[in-house]
Parts: structure tokens; sequence; C-alpha cells
């Protein structure tokens, strides 16, 4: 998988131990890609950091460099063709985060784009919430510019190209991650970058449900953009004490224009779940949303969900 963060770095390690619990020490606007590789046999993590050159130009960008190496190996064969940008919530060690984004890999049968920020400061845990926030808050800037390399990596590619490596590109949010991506559609700096994803997935939102839709619409996607919903989710819960209601957990005010909203609180085995792409035990329609999501089709078609036109969200009832 790649990974792209304003983490600190250890250039010196190999391993997890790569990216730090705090901001980059060049500034928190800076960011580093790597690729990790997961050994399950010693059960652990080779990371390699891509070097950066002492002075840029169009000729040397490591973005562009790393990208071009993806495409062919693409086409190759050697990477599938369903891709996840994903950004992670809050408290995740740099280990906790390559584990989250390899089981969704695994699963789902994805290649993965992770965004990792300083999202584990220590401390009590209110505190260190606060400060999360904060992080999450202050990290705007770095995805803009991932987002924005990303996004110039595609525009260079030609129409030949396209049609002979197509992808499927969707971008997940989990968590406090959605209240890092809020902040940076809130940001001037925000010019529709989101657009180069089929889906966008706010995945049980730790976001204030009350003002949610002074955001949401100005996502832009190619085709669509997922809000879940878990009434019972106990992570969220444990917000609710110190926030307004959560988005996550919240059935009402659901009244954006581009969302679909979808409720899984009834579905079997859903409880009181927080990661409803992983957590989820023998549900076969849950595993189905996903992998539609993931591979950017609809979601909301999926065998067990029916709209609910009183509240404006689709909701499992298997």
């Amino acid at each position: 998988m790649i990974i792209i963060t304003n983490r600190s770095v250890n250039e010196l390690a190999n391993d997890e131990t790569m990216f730090g619990e705090t901001p980059n020490a060049k500034g928190i606007d800076e960011i580093r890609l790597a690729k990790a590789d997961y050994d399950a046999e010693e059960n652990q993590w080779n990371l390699e950091l891509i070097p950066e050159p002492d002075s840029l130009d169009p000729n040397n960008l490591p973005t562009q460099q790393l990208f071009n190496e993806v495409v062919n190996e693409i086409a190759a064969g050697t990477y599938g063709c369903n891709w996840l940008f994903w950004v992670h919530g809050f408290s995740m060690t740099t280990r906790d985060v390559l584990e989250l984004a390899w089981q969704r890999q695994e699963k789902y049968d994805l290649e993965l784009i992770v965004f990792t920020w300083p999202s584990n400061p220590g401390g009590f845990v209110i505190d260190e919430y606060n400060r999360a926030r904060q992080a999450a808050k202050a990290s705007a800037n770095a995805l803009d510019r991932a987002l924005e390399k990303l996004g110039k990596c595609i525009a260079n590619r030609s129409l030949s190209e396209i049609e002979q490596c197509p992808i499927s590109l969707n971008l997940e949010a989990h968590s406090m991650g959605n209240f890092l991506l809020e902040n940076y559609v809130r940001d001037p700096i925000f010019s529709g970058e989101t657009r180069i994803f089929d889906n966008v997935i706010l995945h049980q939102a730790d976001v204030d449900v009350d003002t949610h839709t002074q955001w949401i619409d100005k996502v832009t996607t190619a085709q669509r953009i997922y809000v879940t919903i878990n009434e019972f989710d106990a992570a969220l819960k444990v917000s609710d004490v110190v926030n307004k209601a959560r988005l996550g957990r919240s059935l009402y005010n659901l009244r954006g224009e581009r969302p679909i909203y979808c409720d899984f609180s009834m579905g079997s085995n859903i409880r009181s779940l927080h990661n409803l792409a992983l957590e989820v035990q023998d549900n076969r329609y849950v595993d189905t949303f996903w992998s539609e999501v993931y591979s950017g089709r609809r979601g909301e078609v999926v065998e067990g969900f029916q709209y609910d036109s009183t509240i404006n969200v689709y909701k499992l009832l298997k």
C-alpha cells in the first residue's frame, strides 16, 4: 500500500516506527510518501520511504514517479483496479493504521492509499481527544496537498492510458477523519479536489449532524457521497458526551442534497459497532454494501436496504 503522511519521519527506520505520533518536523503541512508491505510470516511491516530530491522540478517529482510506477504495475496485473484513499480516525498509531488498512485490503480485494495524520497525541482521553481534533483541523492543508498531487498525476494521463488501465478510485473518511475532511472542505483552499473519486464514504462520521449540510454538499465526486449511520455506535456515543449529536449515529436533519444516507442500526449483528466495514460478522448484506461502494458502484441498491422517504435514509432491515 501507499502511505501519505504529515507525521514526523525517522528516515533510518524501515518499519512502522518510520512515522511518529507528532507532526512533521518541517511543519504539519509537510507530507512524505512511503510504500508499505506486510510480511505475514514474520508479522512485521516493511516500509520504504520515497526519497525527496534536493531540488524539485517537473522531471523528478516523487509523486509522479510513484504514480507512473503504480499505473504500470496495474497494467501488468501486479495491482488490482479498485483503489481506496483512506483517512483514519482518532488515536491511531502508525501500526494501528497499517493493520486496519491491510484488513480492508484483504477483505475487499482493494489497493490502498492511506493518508495518516498525527491522531494519537497521548494523555487523558478527553484531553487527547481535543488535541487530536486540533491536529485533524491543522492537517487540512496536508490533505489538500496530497489530493492536489494525486489529481495532477491523474490529469497527466492520456486517454489511451486511461482506456488501457481503467481504475475505480474511492475515498473513505472514518470517524474523526471526517472532521479533518470537514475542515478541509470548509477551508478556502478546497477547490473540488475530491472530484477525482467515484464514491466518497463518510463512515461513522464524528462531526456535528446539525451543521453537516453547510459543507457536505460542497464535496464533489464523480458518482456519489455516502453517509453511514448506526444509532447504537458505542464510540460515537462517548463522543456525544463532549460534542453535539454526531452525524454517524443520528437519524435527524439528514437533509443534504447530495449524500445518500444509509442506516445500518437495525441490521443483523450491527449492535454497537463503530467500524461497520470490518467488525460486522455474518451479514452478507453489509459485506456486499462495502464491496459495491469500494468498487465505485451503488451501495444503497443492495438487497436488504429499504428507502424511508420520511427521513431520507436507506435502512438496512436484514
